[in-house]
């Protein structure tokens, strides 16, 4: 693996750690239903960290590192990019619904 590849493998395994501590950070003290997404998300970011962490350590064996986290990509979609925005329109959605409800009373 070229010079260049392995740092930018090492730049995905440091900003996957810098997520995992931001989501582990928000989990804390997040309420429901946003300590769980936090929580899958920091969990996914750790993982992604480790990888890429083992990836840079061992260059060679890209094949094995793709063939594992071909099956841990899937998991990224709904956990990272689905059901957040999902959950985020609910929270819009009740919101309004309770600010429209007191101004009516």
């Amino acid at each position: 693996m070229p010079t260049a590849e392995r740092l930018i493998v090492l730049l995905n395994s440091a900003l996957a750690a810098v997520a995992f501590v931001v989501n582990a950070y928000a989990a804390k003290d997040a309420g429901p239903p946003w300590k769980a997404i936090r929580s899958a998300v920091a969990t996914l970011a750790v993982v992604y960290s480790l990888g890429y962490l083992w990836l840079f350590i061992h260059p060679d064996k890209i094949l094995g590192w793709s063939s594992v986290f071909r099956g841990i990509s899937p998991l990224s979609w709904p956990i990272v990019w689905i059901i957040p925005a999902i959950v985020m329109r609910r929270t819009q959605k009740r919101v309004h619904q309770a600010i429209k409800s007191e101004e009516h009373l």
